[in-house]
This record gives structure tokens, C-alpha cells and sequence, in this order.
């Protein structure tokens, strides 16, 4: 027999579709909730990328600096109370020019300049120092490139800070060598085989007798005096022979005093 099919009346249609745009809109916002939580996700990524670029920038821009602040450790140290050919560069950043205590090679137009050595004219030295202060003793002729120097001055920024020195060796920037400088050798103690005895000088060659008793011959152009009174120097009456030149056949002889050169060398008799 068939069956009588049963109409669904109003109040049932209205609530089927309740129900289905309740799915549809349950459904869209979960598509939504997944798609805002994406989006943040994306955004997070974008950002720590972002960051770390800038961080990973930054530091090769202080790694290029620091590369080239090699041109500078011949003749600076950035550690405290070290002088060389220039100052000790150690807390340096915003001082006065011309003011380090120790350190005696000022030219007289550096001293009178009242310069500071801020951010400004740090850099003006550094591109060109006589530009700055005319008539310096500064032997370095600048550093014309800005994509050289700019990444210096942010070396330099950390480097000639209050505590400068143990901050670029933590951020490993440069070498302890490097940051030191180029330093005397520590004369104050040396093997009997360096130290010299006597000093016979005959035309143009210096014949030398070592503590140690062995003897050796220079070419007078070959042979170099210096003296070093620091406390890192040689002994009083005890001047040291050091190695001079890549070539193996220069020296200096380094004495305490000058007026030990005088009581040293000895002219060989006339013929």
C-alpha cells in the first residue's frame, strides 16, 4: 500500500534552516579562527626573521669594523695605560682630545684644538685628520670610504667605551693580540745569548759579543739603537738584541738609557 508522504510544516523548515546556517556559520568560523591563527603565525615569522636579520646585519657590520681596525694596532692599544706611537684608545669615547695621562707625542695644534672626541668628530679624524686639525703629527691619511669607516665608528662606539676592551674580546671581535696592540717585547728578562756585552764598531761593520760569549757580525746599515726605559725594558747596563726586519740579518739593540750607547760602543783602532 503507499504510503501518505508527512509535509514538514513551518516551524520545522524555519528550524532545519537554523541548524544549517548555524553549521554553515560554525564552519566559517572555524575556517576564520584557523586562518587568524595563520596569519599570527606569519606575522610572528615575520618579525623573528626581521629581527634576526637586523641582529645578524649588526654584528657583520661590527665584524667589518673590527676588520678594519687592524690599520690602527700598530700604533694603539684599547687596553688601559698602554702607549705606543699613538695613546692608549681605552675609554676614550666622548673624552677631550689630547688629554690621555701618559702619553707625551701631542702635537701642539691637537692640544689647543678643545676637541671631544664624540661621534662627529671621531669620524671627521678618522676621514681625514688633517682636514680636522691642521698641521697634526697624525701620520694616517683617512679613510675616504664610507662603507669602510662607518662600520668602524660602530667598532669603535663599543671599543673606546668604559670597559671596551674586555667587551670586544667577550663579543669575540677581534684578537687579544689586536686589541693589546702592537707592544714592545718584554726585555726585562731576557736569555743570556740576547743580551749584549760589547759593541766594537770597525768601518762599517758592528761586531758584537754576547753574554753567552759568541760573537757576530752586522753591516752597520743592518744595525738599529733604541732605548726603552719602561719597566718592560731591558735592565740598566744590559742592553738586548732583537730581530729587525723579515730578512734575518737586521737588528736593534735596545739599551735602558741613551747614555749607555756612548759606554757601549767602542770604535776599533785606526790602521
Amino acid at each position: 500500500m503507499k504510503q501518505n508522504r508527512i509535509l514538514p510544516n513551518a516551524v520545522q523548515l524555519r528550524n532545519v534552516r537554523r541548524r544549517k546556517r548555524e553549521q554553515c556559520l560554525s564552519m566559517a568560523c572555524a575556517i576564520y579562527d584557523s586562518f587568524r591563527d595563520w596569519s599570527r603565525l606569519c606575522f610572528a615569522l615575520l618579525v623573528f626573521v626581521t629581527l634576526t636579520s637586523s641582529a645578524r646585519a649588526a654584528e657583520l657590520r661590527l665584524l667589518r669594523g673590527a676588520a678594519e681596525y687592524r690599520a690602527c694596532y700598530y700604533c694603539h692599544s684599547l687596553s688601559p695605560n698602554v702607549q705606543l706611537t699613538g695613546p692608549s684608545l681605552a675609554n676614550l669615547w666622548g673624552k677631550p682630545a689630547a688629554k690621555v695621562k701618559g702619553y707625551s707625542l701631542y702635537s701642539p695644534q691637537l692640544k689647543k684644538s678643545d676637541l671631544n672626541w664624540n661621534h662627529a668628530n671621531l669620524r671627521a679624524w678618522l676621514a681625514d685628520p688633517h682636514a680636522l686639525v691642521s698641521g697634526t703629527t697624525m701620520t694616517f691619511k683617512g679613510i675616504k670610504d664610507a662603507d669602510s669607516l662607518d662600520p668602524l665608528m660602530e667598532f669603535l662606539k663599543i671599543a673606546m667605551a668604559s670597559g671596551g676592551y674586555d667587551a670586544v674580546l667577550k663579543k669575540k671581535l677581534i684578537e687579544k693580540e689586536t686589541a693589546d696592540g702592537q707592544r714592545p717585547k718584554n726585555l726585562s728578562s731576557v736569555s743570556i745569548d740576547k743580551r749584549v756585552s760589547e759593541i766594537l764598531h770597525c768601518r762599517n761593520v758592528y761586531s758584537l759579543k754576547m753574554a753567552d760569549g759568541a760573537k757576530q757580525d752586522l753591516w752597520e746599515l743592518n744595525l738599529h739603537f733604541a732605548v726603552d726605559s719602561s719597566e718592560t725594558g731591558p735592565p740598566v747596563d744590559q742592553p738586548a738584541l732583537i730581530d729587525f726586519g723579515s730578512m734575518g740579518d737586521r737588528f736593534t739593540i735596545v739599551f735602558h738609557d741613551p747614555s749607555e750607547i756612548a759606554k757601549f760602543v767602542k770604535e776599533c783602532a785606526k790602521p
